[in-house]
């Protein structure tokens, strides 16, 4: 204990001892947790070649880290044909820019609005493009499609009209937040 001019003060109570504390706590803080920002121009870039934010390098192991994500979700802001066809498209991409990685989780599709019908048998004729990609990236395993059994219902239609690569759950935005909540995905 410190004595200060017959006072009896303890040293863990002054202000100096508690300010120096929680200065001392704040830097350490920001020199550990603080990361270079980026512009929104920048690109990130290793040994000259682009990063994309999927590929595990051989040191990591993505299960042991907490904020690493599991898998992917493609994000679709239109629901529209052509934002499924664009999201499709940009998950071949990336799986020939990594020269068919098998390390690479599927990206999950969840269609929850009324792009639904494009997967249903009866319209394959009008969707044979999109289908078609769909269907290839399915079987290599880039791409895990999944629609809403509610927005079927309300379509009046049910699971045996759709393709057989297409897989369902009861409700489109629950699974879309049980991905990002419960699995840690990320969005594509």
């Amino acid at each position: 204990m410190l004595y200060c001019s017959g006072e009896r003060r303890h040293l863990t109570r002054s202000p100096l001892y508690l300010s120096s504390f929680f200065l001392f706590a704040l830097f350490f803080s920001i020199n550990t947790f603080a990361q270079p920002a980026l512009d929104s121009g920048d690109e990130l870039t290793q040994q000259g070649q682009p990063i994309t934010p999927w590929v595990y390098s051989a040191d990591e192991n993505p299960q042991m880290s907490p904020s690493y994500p599991h898998g992917f979700l493609a994000l679709l802001n239109q629901q529209s044909p052509d934002d499924v066809e664009q999201a499709l498209l940009r998950a071949e991409q990336l799986f020939l820019q990594n020269n068919a990685s098998a390390n690479i989780p599927p990206i999950a599709l969840v269609i929850h609005g009324p792009e639904v019908a494009i997967f249903f048998r009866e319209n394959y004729a009008q969707y044979k493009t999109i289908v078609d990609l769909a269907a290839r990236l399915s079987a290599l395993h880039v791409v895990d499609l999944t629609v809403c059994e509610t927005r079927m219902g309300v379509l009046g239609r049910n699971k045996s009209e759709l393709l057989p690569f297409v897989n369902t759950v009861p409700f489109g935005p629950a699974e879309e937040q049980r991905l990002l909540e419960e699995k840690r995905y990320r969005h594509f």
